[in-house]
């Protein structure tokens, strides 16, 4: 699914939303930015780098 989301030019999570694989009105789910910023192993620069880098690639679908 990861490599079809990649050649549609979406997140791996919009596809599987649009498959009907997730809820997108799933408010107990966490999200990416949440993961990386509850990640104890990184530091403050690595959570805003690695959050830019992927709201970057989901521009097109949806900012968190």
């Amino acid at each position: 699914m990861q490599q079809l989301a990649r050649a549609l030019q979406i997140s791996a999570e919009s596809l599987y939303e649009r498959a009907g694989i997730l809820d997108p009105n799933d408010a107990d789910r966490p999200t990416v930015v949440d993961a990386i910023a509850n990640d104890d192993a990184l530091t403050k620069e690595q959570k805003q780098t690695l959050i830019a880098v992927y709201r970057s690639f989901t521009a097109d679908d949806r900012q968190d």
